[in-house]
């Protein structure tokens, strides 16, 4: 969902982070944690480019599935997976 060129700006992400959130909470519900991975010691990471948010329950994850999946973010489109931790 981001670019590397996004993860490298310090502004940009967290600007970007600022606003998942952000629409993350309108579209579903309180949001306990929102995780964007980098880059480590400039080596990419498995998840590179994808963000992980994490709802205070299951009906907000279900609703922002539902009013996420598809939409458009900076031109590209959103795709939303649950992952069980």
């Amino acid at each position: 969902m981001v670019t590397r060129d996004d993860l490298y700006n310090e502004n940009e992400y967290h600007d970007i982070k600022e606003d998942v959130r952000l629409e993350c909470i309108q579209q579903g519900g309180p949001v306990e944690s929102l995780i964007i991975p980098r880059t480590i010691d400039g080596y990419p990471t498995a998840a590179e480019g994808y963000i992980f948010v994490e709802f205070s329950n299951v009906i907000s994850s279900q609703k922002a599935y539902l009013a996420l999946n598809g939409r458009k973010f900076a031109d590209k489109v959103v795709v939303v997976q649950y992952v069980r931790l």
